[in-house]
């Protein structure tokens, strides 16, 4: 009896492969952190204060006017969904929110092997010669977006929460939008805080 490993198309592999960058930007890595100990149903207010700059963050789109402000709105309407209310002035909020955004050049590898019959994986076992097997590699650059969002105590100054979300966007930034909010709502998915009820 001829045993077989699981074998996929060369061309499959290479289909799959396509699949997989085009969806990329899709793909958000994110995480949360807070401090211990902390009470954050007695806050009922805040305000987004201010946005920080990366050093290399000179990216004329993703830093642009509009683009904060379009942060800016994105974190208002998710806090405000999760019961706060946002305050008109800094002196009026319990909590401030600063956030900043990075863009980085990445490098992606993989690798896949065939042999000369165009098949990966297949085994020729034990009746069959074993045939050279080649090794394809593909590297591809692309842009990563940076989101990072800390909420500190606004007279303390204590930062209380961050949460942090990478991603990959499109070279002509026309799913910046659309990826900003995405990454907001994945982010304060994770603050389940709502403030005490009055």
């Amino acid at each position: 009896m001829l045993r077989k490993n699981l074998s996929i198309p060369l061309w499959l592999s290479v289909c799959c492969w396509l699949w997989i960058s085009a969806c990329s930007s899709s793909r958000i890595t994110h995480s949360t952190d807070r401090a211990p100990a902390v009470d954050f149903s007695r806050y009922q207010s805040f305000i987004v204060v201010d946005y920080y700059r990366f050093s290399n963050d000179k990216d004329p789109v993703v830093n642009s006017d509009l683009s904060r402000q379009r942060m800016t709105n994105l974190i208002t309407q998710a806090l405000t969904e999760k019961g706060l209310s946002a305050a008109s002035e800094a002196a009026a909020a319990q909590l401030h929110v600063k956030f900043r955004m990075d863009l980085q050049t990445q490098q992606e590898f993989q690798q896949s092997f065939n042999n000369n019959w165009g098949w990966i994986g297949w085994r020729p076992y034990p009746f069959y010669p074993v045939y050279p097997v080649t090794m394809n590699a593909y590297q591809r650059q692309y842009e990563e977006l940076t989101l990072v969002v800390d909420i500190v105590d606004a007279q303390t100054g204590r930062l209380l929460w961050q949460g942090w979300a990478f991603a990959e966007i499109d070279k002509k930034r026309k799913k910046l939008p659309e990826l900003q909010a995405a990454m907001v709502q994945r982010l304060f998915a994770e603050y389940p805080y709502p403030p005490a009820k009055k």
